[in-house]
């Protein structure tokens, strides 16, 4: 499915939407403001997002693992330990990421467990801005705690 021209709201719906013609019945469970969602199915709770790029400089930060597996020199990807702790609280086996030309799939324990095995728990290079939980529209800056992997472990979804 490419999704090229729309925006993160927009092709959660066009996925949910296709999902849902072919008897798979998604619905949006959760909706959460950064454009991520929920999608609860026949199968169970999934986490979807929208990501623009790949992390290209997989194979840079983690070269020690890449020397000792080929395999990893590769694009990898990225996700928030907030995304990982939601898929937690809302039973999501699965996380659907939708690239702007491919689908992709990847369970939650395949993320867990390689990133800690092979150590590629880190923390981001830059300070992201968020919302303070103090109920007033003032920002933060956090240095977000990712999850990274390479793209060989996810499974494109053929629609």
């Amino acid at each position: 499915m490419k999704l090229i021209g729309l925006n993160s709201e927009a092709k959660i719906r066009s996925f949910q939407e296709l999902y849902m013609k072919k008897g798979i019945a998604y619905r949006v469970y959760v909706r959460f403001p950064n454009g991520h969602a929920i999608l609860s199915s026949k199968e169970g709770n999934k986490y979807i997002l929208f990501k623009k790029e790949f992390f290209h400089t997989f194979p840079y930060k983690f070269p020690e693992l890449v020397k000792s597996n080929p395999l990893f020199n590769t694009e990898g990807e990225s996700l928030n330990v907030e995304v990982l702790k939601r898929c937690k609280l809302y039973n999501c086996n699965e996380i659907i990421i939708l690239h702007p030309q491919e689908t992709y799939k990847i369970s939650l324990n395949l993320v867990l467990n390689f990133c800690t095995k092979h150590k590629t728990i880190r923390g981001q290079d830059k300070l992201n801005k968020h919302l303070k939980k103090d109920g007033f529209k003032q920002f933060e800056a956090i240095q977000e705690e990712t999850y990274s992997f390479p793209m060989v472990l996810m499974q494109k979804m053929v629609i």
